[in-house]
């Protein structure tokens, strides 16, 4: 899906699914800040104007800026999608199933720095492509960077509340040591929030400074370079190692001998 996200096929949500994905999303940032606000972003005075300018400066402004992102060889009406929100998916909709596939699957072993900084680089270029599609971009920086460790100390998540599932992010952000929220975590995070609203505190319609500085193609390439490895690191089913002739952490001898034993001998090679 993040691959496919520009694009309108049986992988895309509906809009109502889209809505409620949203709005869940939104729960889930706001559950977040609620122990901490003192970790929300607050609003540079001059993006107050950009928020409430419905003008042409602005709707030409954010045309061009989805054709430099994304490709000047873009169909008008992909971006047209793009424009009213409505339809397509976007980096805010799919990093919430980032940080959580990155936390089961890494499940037990502390996030690297490299790892840290792709997460920020993600809650960035959501923040970021959010500004250029919509004028809500106060909200969409605090919505985007509503992640790390949800209270200073650890505590159940409510299972009936939004919070539901995301124990395991909690848990991939928490020190065991020190049972806190790893520094180095707490650190990258504010060092690109404090990049993005000092770069886009310049001027009411000009973010080139962020698109230049952390170019949105590259980002994606290691996001897919990052799951592609996820992926290896999760072991195929047992069938489709039995297939493949050897089980993990088995020799092809004792593999042989258990197929025998569960009598699949005459049904695999």
């Amino acid at each position: 899906m993040f691959v496919r996200r520009l694009e309108r096929d049986f992988t895309t949500p509906s809009r109502e699914q889209l809505q409620a994905l949203r709005g869940r999303n939104a729960e889930r940032a706001s559950r977040w800040y609620e122990g901490q606000p003192h970790r929300r972003p607050h609003e540079p005075v001059s993006l107050r104007q950009a928020e409430s300018d419905q003008s042409g400066v602005y709707k030409d402004w954010q045309m061009t800026m989805l054709r430099r992102m994304y490709g000047r060889d873009q169909p008008s009406e992909q971006v047209d999608g793009l424009s009213d929100r409505r339809e397509s998916l976007l980096l805010m909709d799919l990093l919430p199933t980032f940080m959580t596939l990155s936390a089961v699957v890494g499940s037990g072993n502390q996030p690297s720095t490299r790892w840290m900084v792709l997460a920020a680089e993600f809650m960035l270029q959501a923040a970021y492509e959010t500004r250029i599609i919509e004028t809500m971009y106060l909200a969409a920086v605090q919505e985007a960077f509503a992640w790390g460790c949800y209270s200073s100390k650890a505590e159940p998540l409510d299972e009936e509340g939004v919070d539901e599932g995301y124990e395991s992010v909690d848990a991939m952000f928490r020190d065991g040591n020190t049972d806190a929220e790893f520094v180095d975590w707490d650190s990258i995070r504010a060092m690109h929030l404090e990049e993005l609203l000092l770069q886009s505190a310049g001027t009411n319609f000009d973010l080139h400074a962020v698109e230049s500085s952390h170019d949105v193609a590259k980002f994606e390439t290691n996001v897919c370079e990052y799951l592609k490895g996820l992926s290896r690191s999760i072991p195929l089913p047992i069938i489709a190692q039995l297939e493949l002739g050897q089980l993990d952490s088995f020799s092809k001898q004792e593999t042989q001998a258990f197929r025998q034993r569960v009598g699949l001998r005459a049904y695999l090679k």
